[in-house]
């Protein structure tokens, strides 16, 4: 009797004529490809994918418009386990920005038009071509799960492995969201903060300019005539440390205050006497150099 064969397509035989084995029925091989692409896939969005994809084996073509590409392009590629892509998305735009960045310095014009095409690049292709990258992704690990075993089992057990969807890329963004909210909130209420300290600073030394004020005024209203200094109306040092000096016009008696430390270091405002019909001096306090929100209320026009 002759030895029995066997070949990965037909059934066993005897002698050298094989008989072939029936192919699967239609429904049964789509069957087949479905489950592969459902472990590929994952359960995020199935449903969706699973109909481009069934429309990529019927029709062949492999364009259409993807959202989730077009406003988070590196982040979806991530999030679908494109690993290679998300890189080359990645790291290819700052490459070609700076070799645009080089050509402008000697040829703009065509600088101008390289950076046209390479905004449609980077906007407009990717998610024209996302769905067709994944279902060629998806087929890839199908491939390579069918090559590296012929047990089903565990072609299933290396897809649900190697497919779905990663959270690496969520935990990604969520951190720069939250990186990017402190840095939104951190640009918001620095300056604030800082121009609620230059206020404070300011309205110490308005406290401080108010006394040297009123000294000088008492000067005038008693001689009718300005001082020569601020040490002749026993006013001077040690000054607080908002102020950084305090000076007097002999000639028209504007007191002008230079406050110290900090973004308002250096800056100045000043009051400003005149005196009634009556010999009464009063004070008018205005910037110099200051923004009048950085002013004491008093100050501002």
């Amino acid at each position: 009797m002759a030895p029995l064969h066997t070949d990965g397509r037909t059934e066993p035989t005897l002698g050298a004529e094989p008989v072939a084995r029936p192919p699967l029925p239609r429904a049964a091989a789509s069957e087949e490809a479905r489950e592969f692409y459902e472990l590929a896939i994952g359960e995020k969005n199935r449903d969706y994918y699973l109909r481009r994809f069934e429309e990529f084996d019927r029709e062949g073509t492999r364009l259409g418009w993807h959202w989730p590409a077009f406003f988070f392009t590196f982040w979806w590629l991530m999030y679908r386990k494109m690993w290679g892509k998300a890189a080359l998305y990645f790291l290819l735009p700052s490459i070609i920005g700076a070799a645009i960045g080089a050509v402008a310095i000697t040829a703009p014009g065509f600088a101008v038009l390289a950076y046209c095409i390479y905004l449609l690049g980077l906007f407009v292709i990717p998610p024209l071509i996302s769905n067709g990258g994944y279902y060629r992704h998806c087929q890839k690990l199908i491939a390579s799960a069918r090559h590296t075993s012929s047990n089903p089992q565990a072609q299933f057990a290396l897809l649900a492995r190697k497919g779905g969807t990663s959270n690496i890329a969520l935990i990604l963004l969520a951190i720069m969201a939250i990186g990017a909210g402190i840095g939104i909130l951190a640009a918001i209420a620095l300056p604030a903060y800082q121009d609620y300290t230059v206020r404070a600073k300011a309205a110490n030394a308005l406290r401080h300019g108010k006394a040297a004020a009123a000294a000088v005024g008492e000067h005038y209203e008693t001689r009718r005539t300005l001082p020569g200094s601020l040490a002749a109306v026993q006013f001077g040092p040690p000054l607080p440390p908002e102020l950084q000096d305090v000076q007097l016009n002999t000639s028209n008696g504007v007191i002008r205050l230079v406050l110290s430390s900090g973004p308002a270091n250096g800056r100045t405002f000043q009051l400003v006497p005149s005196a009634d019909t009556g010999g009464r001096v009063r004070w008018t306090c205005q910037s110099v150099d200051m923004k009048p929100k950085l002013l004491p209320a008093e100050c501002r026009p």
